[in-house]
């Protein structure tokens, strides 16, 4: 390829409405162009990057028994309505609904368990086929309230997402601890300061959820580490301290000048600040 010919055009300056590092350099370097809040065109250099990573994604999912497939990005609302999940994104606003010339209600694809199901139901007529694992590199779109950071929150974007079909409880932990190597390499072979911890399933549902995060300065959630445990802020639980049980004393009205916070509070009472209650709103 020669550079006259690649249609690779710098900027002089960084583009004035864009916060991220990544988004700056993006754009002020021809890697990608915007058309509108949130919608991007990949150019002819930034999909050799792209392709780059999405060889090492199907290396590892290949390696760990995936099975690459491409499901439909128009999706009827009939299977949505199924699942039960047609309402829910409707009400959270997430996916792009729409109707054709002959009034079939549609969405487009925020994320493909339905059309995987049926897929699999289509293809799947007996146990000996089991386990099975499909997966697909393709786009999503997502109607995102205030789309951000260039490509960190955009609304059409490219996701890896695998679907498992498994004969019980324990094959389903074998194909997540293969999907969870697979993660593992993909982060690594990319050079990726990340960390796994518990989240929140949200929409999409589940027992339960782990995410590989990607450590950077300027990122969409927050972390909260203590030693083994690691979870994002929705999904954090904490630890109540086991206190002693003392008997029920008389309410009684007592004088604490200068203790405006729990911590004084405490100290002129000589009591543990876990024993305090500053304000209680019950609603």
């Amino acid at each position: 390829m020669k550079v006259s010919t690649s249609g690779i055009r710098v900027q002089r300056n960084f583009p004035s409405d864009a916060e991220a590092i990544s988004h700056k350099w993006l754009v002020r370097a021809g890697y990608i162009v915007q058309h509108a809040s949130g919608i991007y065109s990949f150019t002819p250099l930034f999909y050799r990057v792209y392709r780059k990573i999405s060889r090492i994604v199907e290396a590892e999912i290949d390696r760990e028994g995936g099975q690459q497939c491409q499901l439909s990005l128009i999706q009827p609302a009939e299977r949505w309505e199924a699942s039960g999940r047609w309402a829910v994104y409707k009400a959270s606003g997430v996916m792009f609904q729409l109707e054709d010339r002959k009034g079939g209600r549609y969405g487009l694809c925020p994320t493909a368990e339905e059309m995987v199901t049926d897929m699999a139901t289509s293809l799947i007529n007996s146990p000996k086929q089991l386990p099975v694992n499909f997966y697909q590199q393709h786009t999503k779109f997502r109607d995102e309230l205030r789309p951000r950071y260039g490509m960190v929150r955009c609304r059409e974007f490219t996701m890896m997402d695998a679907y498992s079909f498994d004969i019980d409880e324990a094959g389903l932990d074998v194909a997540y601890k293969a999907m969870a190597r697979a993660y593992h390499q993909i982060f690594q072979r990319c050079a990726l300061d990340y960390v796994v911890v518990q989240a929140d399933s949200g929409a999409i549902g589940g027992s339960s959820s782990e995410e590989f995060m990607a450590v950077c300065e300027l990122g969409e959630d927050v972390l909260l580490i203590a030693g083994d445990y690691a979870a994002n802020a929705e999904r954090a639980v904490s630890q109540l301290e086991d206190l002693p049980a003392e008997a029920p004393k008389d309410l009684e009205i007592v004088a604490t000048p200068g203790a405006n916070t729990i911590a004084k509070l405490a100290a002129a009472l000589d009591i543990p600040q876990a024993r305090t209650l500053k304000t209680l709103i019950y609603q």
